[in-house]
């Protein structure tokens, strides 16, 4: 099996991060911008009227607050370590992040395309950080829909379960987990999957799923680092879905210290 060379596969991608990212929310934070400096524009006069130190202490306030979100997105890139400034960062982004859907689902933008461009964005950031984490700290996070819908083993307790017929990607799963030696779980949902992650209390997470799920779990464990593998559905949602084994192998390489 061919393994995929992260690097290339994320410049590749990041047209796509750029396009369906960036410039919307890009544009959200200018008409947040916008519309902050016409609310002052308009209560100038007021707060003239009250206090000229209240009135320049909005304008310090809203100056600072841009300046400092600008420079925290900066710093999101540079710092490897959990600093605050990367925390302010990921909370401006994902606050911009949640507003563009609201907006791209008013307008009739493709919402999975801008959810692809947000995992892409934080697979980038991930890679920037160059982890590398002993296999122990590491958990493979993979949907129960990609177990074959015909099987009846009971893969979510313990995915070594699996007999290995072939008829879907648990068993190749199970023995990537096996071979490198980190954690795998296979999880119906999100509530079971923030569970298996405090249980284990993994340093980084490498998570299989739908853009949705994706999204929002790369949300909710942070500030855990967590490189996403889009899953493949060729069956539609939910259902005897697939994943780039080449993707997993690859990133496993990218972020396992082996020993030696």
């Amino acid at each position: 099996m061919s393994i995929v060379c992260l690097e290339c596969e994320e410049k590749n991608n990041i047209q796509t991060s750029v396009g369906w990212f960036f410039v919307p929310v890009g544009i959200v934070a200018l008409f947040l911008l916008l519309v902050s400096c016409l609310f002052v524009w308009l209560i100038e006069p007021r707060a003239k009227e009250l206090s000229m130190w209240l009135w320049n202490g909005i304008l310090i306030f809203g100056l600072s607050f841009w300046f400092w979100n600008a420079v925290s997105l900066f710093v999101l890139f540079t710092v490897k370590s959990n600093s605050l400034f990367s925390i302010w960062a990921w909370n401006f982004l994902t606050f911009l992040f949640q507003i563009t859907q609201t907006v791209g689902k008013a307008i009739g933008l493709p919402i999975q395309k801008i959810q692809q461009g947000a995992i892409q964005f934080s697979n980038y950031s991930f890679l920037k950080k160059d982890i590398r984490l002993a296999p122990e700290k590491i958990l493979i996070l993979i949907p129960h829909c990609i177990q074959k819908d015909t099987c009846g083993l009971k893969v979510t307790i313990d995915a070594q379960n699996c007999k290995r017929c072939g008829q879907c990607n648990v068993g190749e799963l199970a023995d990537l987990a096996l071979e490198y030696g980190v954690h795998l779980a296979i999880v119906p949902g999100g509530t079971l999957a923030r569970k298996r992650i405090i249980e284990i209390r993994p340093k980084a997470v490498l998570a299989i799923a739908c853009e949705r799920d994706l999204t929002s779990g790369i949300q909710d464990v942070f500030p855990i680092p967590v490189f996403g593998v889009l899953n493949n559905r060729p069956f539609g949602p939910c259902i005897n879905t697939q994943v780039n084994m080449g993707i997993v192998r690859g990133a496993l390489q990218k972020i396992v210290i082996k020993e030696k």
